[in-house]
């Protein structure tokens, strides 16, 4: 794929690898890419004169989660210590499309899209038809997206759902392959907040999901490309003695067991130690909040991990920052689709059974 633009967010990543699945013929391959890309009207920066703080060495560690003050807390903070000049949707959309070109998707899912247009027409040089659905509210302009590769996947239908409590939505996309084989794609952003009660209001989001996909999707094989807003396991709220009283809150993960036990699995095996690190004026915040899952006939082979900690936690912006144009990072994942199993012929009456009324034992 040639790449245009300016050199996208390059730390170090590295890939890892899942066994094979023997159980089943395998399919196409696709490469499947998530990406909270940080919407123009949310990426509010500062003026560049602001404090810098070292990380705190819990933070540092891999696979840990919360946030840490380092001033005292500012009401209803909702700026990045990252200059608004780094942030401007100008600088911003080159690296966006160069971090996506980078990895070669054939599937891409994208939240905090308001500037859908721009993306179309760009990714449109490259290959990709693409859906948007914007969020409830009429003051609202951002929203989900889903591209495909055209080369490879023919459009069938879709369909926007509203999840319920708040402006969030899901945007659901049916499409088969070169060789007829179906799929179904979702991108979706669930309700933001660090407490008990708001992943309870997620459960109930995330439950209406999944009865739109059961509907949508019937036995089709489902990715699942989502801003979550969840970590996948209990974490503790806060660290550091300006917010000492809350040291000890751990908000207990449930929107992710509640995926896995509808049957999605992680396409990284593994969680990533984090998706995104955000570093605010007052504050850091460090969770896994972005997922590809996957449920039905599909295999995940491969995924690219997220940056080494360390990486992160020495810039002073921590993300976004002036290479990395959002608050997470993309994650990229390589798929097989797999072929549906022929049924076994039914046996003859004259074949002998286990129960011994001709039904054969599953």
């Amino acid at each position: 794929m040639q790449t245009r633009g300016l050199p996208g967010f390059t730390m170090e990543r590295q890939w890892r690898h899942a066994a094979p699945l023997q159980t089943a013929a395998a399919g196409p391959k696709i490469r499947v890419l998530q990406y909270n890309i940080l919407a123009e009207a949310l990426a509010e920066g500062s003026n560049g004169n602001v404090d810098e703080f070292e990380s705190v060495a819990r933070l540092r560690q891999p696979h840990s989660a919360g946030r840490h003050f380092y001033r005292t807390p500012l009401h209803d903070c909702y700026k990045f210590r990252a200059d608004q000049e780094s942030l401007a949707w100008v600088r911003r959309r080159p690296l966006i499309l160069a971090e996506i070109r980078r990895h070669a998707p054939d599937i891409i899912c994208l939240q905090e899209v308001d500037n859908f247009q721009d993306l179309k027409t760009e990714l449109a040089l490259d290959g990709f038809s693409g859906l948007f659905g914007k969020n409830k509210g009429y003051k609202t302009r951002h929203g989900n997206a889903v591209f495909w590769r055209t080369l490879d996947f023919r459009f069938k239908e879709h369909k926007l759902v509203h999840l319920g409590e708040n402006i969030m939505t899901a945007l659901l996309v049916k499409m088969t392959s070169k060789d007829g084989t179906p799929l179904v794609v979702c991108s979706t952003h669930l309700k933001a907040g660090m407490s008990g009660q708001m992943e309870e209001l997620r459960v109930r989001q995330v439950d209406k999901l999944l009865s739109y996909i059961k509907t949508f999707a019937r036995k089709d094989a489902v990715v699942l490309g989502a801003d979550l807003n969840a970590h996948h396991a209990n974490y503790s709220l806060c660290s550091g003695t300006l917010t000492q009283p809350l040291a000890l809150f751990e908000v207990t993960a449930e929107v992710v067991p509640r995926l896995e036990t509808a049957g999605f699995t992680n396409a990284y095996g593994d969680y990533p130690s984090f998706t995104s690190w955000a570093g605010w004026l007052d504050r850091d915040v460090k969770l896994c909040l972005d997922y590809i899952m996957l449920q039905g006939p599909l295999s995940a082979m491969s995924a690219l991990d997220v940056p080494p900690d360390d990486l992160v936690a020495d810039h002073p912006n921590r993300m976004p920052n002036d290479k990395c144009p959002s608050d997470h990072v993309c994650l990229v994942a390589d798929v097989q689709m797999l072929l549906p199993a022929v049924e076994a012929a039914a046996p003859t009456p004259s074949t002998p059974t286990a129960a011994g009324k001709g039904f054969a034992v599953e």
